[in-house]
């Protein structure tokens, strides 16, 4: 987390501030969907920043009781101020095609968090943010960032070139809400080169509600990448939030992030291993050693393929149920458990468009065995239920 001290550097400020994250959160509760969140976990104002928030009511009819929430990098209640007035939490009702401006005041000390948006159920309101620089009069930059739904896979192009003054950052949010924390995680970032291979991951850890940001050539990601094209794929076991950031010498914008992974560099090209039957419960599960490739089927209506390996703490591992080019009907989903059956990560949709393949990238938390489930998400099977099982793990 970026400290108020470090934002205010004038040389650097204007890009750190700029790898900003915007995110929607959405609760199932009891009656589902009573409550949706959306989260824009990078607010600043002040110092010569504001934040304008626009909220528009794209329904039929009124949306009352949208509370927007202000918070500081650590999770406490912060007070703002802006046209709205001062608080650190206000109350929005919006009849049927209206909009409303909240503008934060660019005036004072720097102030710097984020803004939870809760709406009352499921509902057609749009959440954006703009971001405003000003220094002497004159604007440097202007940023908006779209409201993004949270997944657990996203990627984004990168390029690094210090001799063109051109450079990516990445932030990273885990939004804790206003009804609780969300859990700590790890976010795998894999680094891609534009031949398909993976040059290298690296591990950001994100406790409940933190932010990140920083260029993906300084330590915390690539130290010293330069000269580089590719792709950034991300991977995650719960839903965070990202937006990645382009300078191109003194010029500033958002790079398009997309939901879904790169699967290319974590596919094993070998000849395939038959599934061993019965592989039904984690005592007969079929050993996987190293990179795998597994051609299997779910035989039969709830139908479950058990595979099992041993890792050590800190290991990578990453797994796709694939289904391109077999003609399958199967809508996969796969877990990754411990021994004693504890989920440790699960998907069930990889994010990409027009495919119900699975796809998951997991950092172990201990030494010992582990078992991958893959099953049919409907509980479905049959003879038309084929897959591939690409395993990798690396240390």
């Amino acid at each position: 987390m970026l400290s108020n001290a470090r934002l205010s550097m004038r040389k650097r400020k204007l890009g750190n501030y700029l790898l900003l994250t915007c995110v929607a959160v959405s609760l199932a509760s009891a009656p589902a969907f009573a409550q949706l969140y959306t989260v824009l976990p990078q607010f600043a104002s002040g110092d010569g920043w504001s934040s304008d928030l626009f909220f528009a009511n794209q329904g039929s009819a009124a949306v009352n009781d949208i509370v927007v929430s202000f918070f500081d990098n650590s999770g406490a209640s912060l007070t703002v101020v802006c046209n709205l007035g001062t608080s650190s939490s206000f109350t929005l009702n919006l009849k049927s095609g209206t909009t409303q401006l909240m503008r934060t005041a660019g005036t004072g000390p720097l102030q710097v968090g984020y803004a939870v948006i809760r709406y009352p159920g499921s509902t057609p309101v749009l959440a954006s943010e703009v971001f405003r620089y000003e220094q002497g009069g004159s604007v440097l930059a202007e940023l908006g960032v779209p409201q993004q739904y949270p997944f657990n896979l996203f990627t984004f192009p990168v390029e690094v070139d210090s001799s063109r003054g051109v450079g990516t950052g990445v932030a990273l949010a885990n939004p804790a809400l206003d009804s609780g924390s969300a859990a700590a995680q790890t976010i795998l970032v894999n680094l891609i080169r534009d031949d398909g291979t993976l040059q290298q991951t690296a591990q950001v850890n994100l406790g409940p509600g933190e932010h990140r940001s920083v260029y993906v050539n300084e330590s915390l990601l690539f130290s010293g990448l330069d000269n580089f094209v590719g792709t950034i794929s991300l991977s995650a076991p719960n839903p965070f939030g990202v937006v990645a950031l382009r300078q191109d010498k003194q010029a500033f914008g958002a790079t398009a992030t997309e939901v879904g992974p790169v699967l290319g560099p974590f596919m094993v090209n070998a000849a395939a291993v038959s599934e061993t039957e019965p592989n039904g419960s984690p005592a007969q599960a079929q050993a996987l050693s190293g990179n795998s490739l597994i051609a299997g089927k779910i035989d039969s209506a709830g139908d479950i393929d058990y595979y099992s390996f041993t890792g050590k703490r800190g290991d990578v591992i990453s797994a796709i149920v694939d289904t391109q080019g077999l003609n399958s009907a199967l809508d996969s989903a796969i877990n990754l458990e411990k021994s004693d059956g504890t989920l440790v990560m699960q998907n069930d949709q990889n994010g990409l468009a027009l495919q119900n393949d699975s796809f998951l990238q997991a950092v172990l938390p201990e030494d010992g065995t582990y078992y991958l489930r893959v099953f049919d998400y409907f509980g479905n099977g049959g003879a038309g239920y084929a897959y591939r099982l690409h395993f990798r793990m690396s240390n």
